[in-house]
């Protein structure tokens, strides 16, 4: 899955979406998140982009990757997502989130 798609595919996708937007799988480690995310943050971040007319796509890109990180990024969040993943429940990962699933 390339990033265009990983970034159309997170509602209800339990496919690793977040995952493939910083293109890293579900046994990566912090560290590699970590470097994924910085490597993707230089280069879809908005003010980086060169081709003109490109500043909407990457402003959606850019925030998919920022989205991406602050779930992976944070132990817990991403323990929860892994969970929500594993549930294969058809509701996108931010209400699943505030339902009581994600606290059991």
């Amino acid at each position: 899955m390339n990033l265009n798609q990983a970034l159309q595919s997170t509602s209800t996708d339990h496919t690793g979406a977040y995952y493939d937007v910083l293109g890293c799988g579900p046994h990566s480690d912090h560290d590699q998140i970590h470097a994924e995310y910085r490597h993707r943050a230089r280069q879809f971040h908005p003010d980086k982009m060169q081709q003109p007319g490109s500043q909407g796509q990457s402003r959606d890109e850019w925030d998919r990757i920022r989205q991406a990180y602050e779930v992976l990024g944070d132990p817990q969040r991403r323990a929860q997502y892994d969970r929500w993943m594993a549930s294969r429940i058809p509701v996108p990962f931010d209400q699943w989130l505030r339902s009581s699933h994600a606290h059991a």
